[in-house]
């Protein structure tokens, strides 16, 4: 069962570490594997949708800029999207299917700025957790591509993720 996205990631990657391996490297890599094999993000975040009655598709936007939508009962997401970069994608919609109340298209610019904060920074709360930024670390990850490898996300949310952290709160001294 992967726990990650959603559970205690510190708990399942200590319990697989402490029965299965020594070596900082071999630790990193194994736990890695479990986590990623047994059930992937992506089908979580699927699930996690369908639960809530919530239906995704692929399709090909005009402006190159936009990733996805919800609209509806819909996410519609872009067909370039594959891979790590698309579940930080799907998870966004959905935060602003469970946190919206309004057609985002006709609000104010103040108001989907509003909302497009509050999915942001709850899709990082889920997706990257600061408890697993701090486990993974203290397992060997050292590299964003550890950290996305671990947790099934592109490289690109990574970093703004770790942006928004440190703009959220500051710098360590």
């Amino acid at each position: 069962m992967c726990l990650l996205p959603f559970g205690n990631p510190a708990l399942f990657l200590h319990k697989l570490t402490y029965n299965y391996t020594n070596t900082k490297y071999r630790k990193v890599k194994f736990c890695y594997k479990i986590v990623t094999t047994n059930k992937m993000l992506h089908e979580l975040i699927e699930q996690y949708c369908f639960e809530d009655c919530i239906n995704i598709e692929k399709i090909s936007f005009v402006d190159p800029q936009l990733d996805a939508v919800f609209v509806g009962d819909t996410i519609y997401h872009s067909r370039e999207l594959t891979g790590y970069d698309l579940n930080p994608v799907l998870m966004h919609e959905k935060v602003h299917a469970e946190t919206c109340p309004h057609n985002l298209f006709r609000c104010d610019r103040v108001t989907r700025a509003h909302f497009e904060k509050i999915a942001q920074d709850k899709t990082i709360e889920r997706l990257f957790p600061l408890d697993s930024i701090i486990e993974l670390y203290e397992h060997g990850a050292r590299t964003i591509e550890d950290f996305s490898d671990a947790l099934e996300i592109g490289p690109k949310f990574i970093y703004e993720s770790v942006l928004r952290y440190k703009e959220k709160y500051g710098e360590s001294k």
